[in-house]
Order: C-alpha cells, then sequence, then structure tokens
C-alpha cells in the first residue's frame, strides 16, 4: 500500500493507477482494502472500473470479495457479463456455480465461449448440463484457432457437429497440425481441404503447417501468396513461391503494401513482374 501511495504522488503514477488492468489484477490478487483505495484515489469508483474489479475478482476466484462487488452494481448485466466470461476464461467453476444458485444471468454464450478459447472442458461440460444455451460451432472455432483439440473431441463426442470448413481454416491460421490431424482422420468436418486452408496457413506464417498441408494433398493457388504477403511472412511467400504456387504479382504486390511490410516489398521489386 505505502508504495501505490507513492507511485500516486506523481501525475505519471496516477496515470499507471487509472489503468484498468491495475483495478482487475488488484481484485484478482483479493486485497479488498487496496482496491477500495485504489477506486477512491483514481475517482473511478463503481461507475469507470466497475467491469474489471468484479472480471478481476472473478477471474482470482475471489467469491467473497466478488459478492459485495455485484451487489452495489444491483445486477448490471454488462458488468455481470464480463464478469461471468473471466470466471469461465479462468477456470473459476465455483464463481460460475454460485452465480448459477443466485440466479445471475450467466451470459452463458459467451461464457462457454470464453472457456473454448482457454480450452477448459469441465467449463464446458457443466454448462451444458445445466442446460444453458451455447454455440457448438463457435466455440469449436474458438477452440480450432487456440489449438485446444481436447476441447473439439468432447465436443464431437458430445454429438455436435463441427460442421462448417471455417474449423478448419482456423486450425491452419493458427498453425495446429494436431487439431488438423484429429479432423482429417475423425471427419468431425464434412467439407475437404481447400486452397483457403493454406492461405490461412500462410497468412499466419506457420510454414511448417503449409508443409504438412501440401504433403497432405491439400491444393493451393494465389491466395497463399496474397495471404503470406499480407500477413508480412517472406519466409513463407519465398518458398510457396519456389515451390510452384501460382501467384498474381501485383496482387501480391498491394497486400504487401497494405499492411507496410517493406521487407516483402524490397523483395518483390527485386522480382520485378517476373512470373
Amino acid at each position: 500500500m505505502d508504495l501505490l501511495k507513492a507511485v500516486s504522488s506523481t501525475t505519471t503514477g496516477m496515470e499507471i493507477l487509472k489503468n484498468p488492468e491495475v483495478v482487475f489484477h488488484v481484485a484478482a490478487g483479493g486485497h479488498l482494502s487496496v482496491l477500495d483505495w485504489l477506486l477512491c484515489v483514481t475517482d473511478g469508483g463503481f461507475s469507470d472500473h466497475k467491469a474489471q474489479a468484479c472480471a478481476g475478482a472473478s477471474a482470482g476466484g475471489q467469491l467473497e470479495l466478488l459478492k459485495p462487488l455485484l451487489l452495489q452494481l444491483q445486477h448490471d448485466n454488462k458488468c455481470t457479463e464480463s464478469t461471468f466470461s473471466s470466471a469461465a476464461q479462468f477456470n473459476q467453476l465455483h464463481i460460475l456455480k454460485w452465480a448459477h444458485e443466485n440466479n445471475y444471468d450467466l451470459g452463458s454464450v459467451i461464457c462457454a465461449n470464453s472457456a473454448a478459447q482457454a480450452g477448459h472442458v469441465q467449463i464446458l461440460q457443466w454448462l451444458h448440463t445445466n442446460n444453458y444455451p451455447w454455440n457448438a460451432n463457435q466455440c469449436g472455432n474458438t477452440a480450432s484457432l487456440r489449438g485446444h483439440l481436447t476441447v473439439l473431441q468432447w465436443i464431437h463426442t458430445s454429438g455436435f457437429n463441427l460442421c462448417t470448413s471455417s474449423t478448419v481454416e482456423l486450425a491452419a491460421r493458427g498453425g495446429h497440425i494436431p487439431v488438423l490431424e484429429w479432423l482429417q482422420h475423425s471427419k468431425a468436418v464434412a467439407l475437404p481441404w481447400n486452397p483457403l486452408t493454406c492461405a490461412r496457413a500462410a497468412e499466419g506464417g506457420h510454414l511448417e503447417t503449409l508443409l504438412w498441408l501440401r504433403k497432405n494433398n491439400c491444393s493451393w493457388n494465389g491466395l497463399v501468396c496474397d495471404a503470406a504477403a499480407f500477413g508480412g511472412y517472406l519466409h513463407v511467400l519465398q518458398w510457396a513461391h519456389a515451390n510452384g504456387c501460382d501467384w498474381h504479382y501485383d496482387s501480391v504486390l498491394e497486400n504487401a503494401k497494405h499492411n507496410n511490410h517493406k521487407h516483402i516489398v524490397e523483395w518483390l521489386l527485386t522480382k520485378d513482374s517476373l512470373p
């Protein structure tokens, strides 16, 4: 507390303390007296920092700190939504159980997506068991991008179809070969590989994933070179071009310029407009 008071004595220090992330971490640590002081000296009160205080307490599993905060907020919907999605993200199931018993609106669709993003299958299982609505495709896509194979497997074995190519594309975008392997062999996704799958891997800079896709007969086209240039991954662009991937020079150059990837522009200019 003495250190925080010293920090608050300067203009720069006060600006630091007004950062909502400070409130979040103080609440996550369960430091009620520090939180009260912080909200007071920054003139934040619950009007400016309420969502961060509740989300932080929830993330840290600080139920006894969370209870009075929520009471003072009188079930503010915006705040409770971020509060319970934070609980799901940080695997604080006891927070969600308490909220369920006390009739809070969990915002279960967002909650489930937060759990999928962090790979917390038990949160998804609990939401499903307690008949909360959630979106299987959305959670599957989120888990795929993050590489959480256990979440995808649970969704699939629970009878939900991962029925869009987005699941495949996002796994490639994240560079998650184990997820791609499982999707390929389990046939959880009905749609086959396509050039956009390779393009997503290139956009994420995942050359190893692109190599794996090509070895597994995934087709490609000029989108791959465009995506590599757009993402700023010269090594991927060079490999794709050297290994026979189609490209449209002007399109590749435009994608590199769009995101100000000067190193790619310079390399392209050395190629001029040659195929």
